[in-house]
């Protein structure tokens, strides 16, 4: 501009920064704007919005709000348009908080909202989750007149099934049949999550058979919600079907879709579909997850292929394909169906390790896996060197180990434990403390248990006095003997 000695006025400087916009520099959009203050040349508030625009455009929805902020300042009124760009900044970053005031301060400074401002609002919320506001804004919109749309209903809906407030979501697509808004490409979709987070499989079926029927092309999205919706059941002929029809229609298929498929076969012990689907990917150059290193080894662990699933195992980590607590936890299954309690063992450690979620039930498969192959010992000194905190499901193969080995310290340790978490002991945990008491020759324990057990409300049963009297006898302890017979019996 400077070059050829022309004045850039406001006009020029305006159609500039929608360019800037409409190209993703937002950045340069921020420079025309200063230098047009630093030039004396006064922005409008088609400067501004164009502006806001092209920031939230690039992501910058901080920097929006801010220049929007500067309007007052400068005299300068923002309008629907205005607030419009800048609430559509807001959804792209996900500011819902930042949305709703926007909102409030139009409706207190009577700026006319409409329905694509609403929707961006809208769209906020439903970007993380908020479907408390989300359904909170579309009812404003009924109070204030201001005619909602697919795409309102649509971001509403999204938001509840964020939460997997499916109802909320169902009874909204729903409404939309009751108003006459044909779906579009994003009902489909929400509408299949939302049946899926039902386990309503039919009916999300159902909804991706319409789509055909109607003639609504599918995207990526819309496959990756039926495989989601498929994951549970095991209709692996469907599901094969509807992977080579994703591959038809030129829909990229990615990893994720693999895996869902492959928990159909693993449902159907299916093993050697999901080392086929592997294959597949191999060969589609699709890098396998943790998620697939765990629906493969359930698949073989269901299919009873435990040794292979173990190769395939060594073979993926060979690869350096990242895993998980999930994955590992699927490998302990086929470790302990297998009987190699040291695997499982190793494993457990490794999670530990790596600070991966280790959940009870995986703890009591590795105890269980330890008890059949003589491991014992180890598991136990493992948990101790390691304070492991373990819940009520461990805990009972913990007390159950003691009992096997006679190590009656260790049984009541671990009912100390539960005690202390508040957690409700059972009879089984008392019979198996007791177990190890009468194996260890600790009677006085043994007295001591049955007392508990009489203060806690815990009626006894045949093993209960049985373990209390051999316990007692065999150290010559008659006496003792017919006390705990007659704590039981009160």
């Amino acid at each position: 501009m400077e070059d050829r000695c022309v004045e850039a006025d406001a006009i020029t400087y305006n159609a500039a920064i929608s360019a800037c916009g409409k190209g993703n520099e937002w950045l340069q959009a921020v420079q025309l704007w200063i230098q047009m203050e630093g030039r004396g040349v006064g922005a409008d508030t088609i400067t501004y919005s164009a502006t806001i625009s092209a920031c939230g455009k690039g992501g910058a929805w901080i920097q929006a709000l801010q220049i929007l902020g500067q309007m007052e300042g400068h005299s300068v009124a923002a309008n629907t348009i205005t607030y419009g760009a800048a609430l559509s900044a807001c959804e792209k970053g996900s500011a819902w908080v930042q949305a709703l005031q926007l909102l409030g301060v139009m409706t207190d400074g009577r700026v006319a909202a409409n329905t694509i401002t609403y929707n961006a609002a809208l769209g906020a919320c439903a970007s993380d989750g908020a479907w408390v506001h989300a359904v909170q804004v579309l009812s404003e919109m009924g109070d204030r007149r201001v005619e909602a749309d697919v795409r309102s209903m649509n971001q509403a809906a999204y938001a509840c099934t964020v939460n997997k407030e499916w109802g909320r979501a169902l009874q909204l697509l729903g409404d939309m049949t009751s108003r006459c808004f044909e779906p579009d490409q994003m009902t489909y979709p929400v509408g299949i999550l939302a049946f899926t987070q039902a386990r309503n499989v039919p009916s999300a079926l159902k909804l991706f058979t319409v789509m055909a029927t109607r003639q609504v092309e599918k995207s990526a999205i819309v496959y990756k919600q039926v495989f989601a919706a498929l994951a549970g059941t095991k209709k692996l002929g469907l599901s094969l079907r509807i992977l080579a029809e994703m591959a038809d229609s030129l829909v990229e298929c990615d990893t994720l879709s693999y895996n869902a498929v492959m928990s159909v076969c693993g449902r159907g012990s299916q093993w050697q579909q999901a080392f086929q689907l592997l294959d597949d990917m191999s060969n589609l150059r699709l890098e396998a997850s943790a998620g697939t290193v765990k629906e493969l080894m359930l698949a073989y662990w269901r299919g009873g292929e435990w040794m292979q699933g173990l190769q395939l195992f060594d073979k993926l980590a060979g690869q350096r394909i990242e895993t998980d607590a999930d994955a590992l936890s699927a490998v302990i299954k086929v470790c302990d169906s297998l009987g190699d309690w040291r695997r499982a063992l190793h494993l457990l450690s490794e999670m530990l390790d790596r600070g991966l979620e280790t959940t009870a039930v995986t703890c009591a498969t590795v105890m269980n896996a330890c008890q059949i192959g003589g491991g014992t010992d180890q598991v136990l000194q493992m948990m101790a060197e390691r304070s492991m905190q373990t819940d009520s499901m461990v805990q009972r193969a913990a007390i159950n180990f003691s009992s096997l080995s006679g190590d009656w310290v260790q049984a009541l340790q671990h009912l100390a434990e539960a005690a202390d978490r508040h957690e409700e002991i059972s009879l089984y945990q008392y019979n198996a403390a007791l177990g190890a008491c009468m194996k260890g020759g600790a009677w006085r324990q043994t007295l001591w248990l049955i007392g508990d057990m009489a203060e806690r409300g815990e009626d006894g049963n045949v093993a209960t006095i049985e373990f209390a009297l051999a316990a007692c006898n065999a150290q010559g302890r008659e006496v003792a003997a017919g006390n705990a017979v007659a704590l039981t019996a009160n």
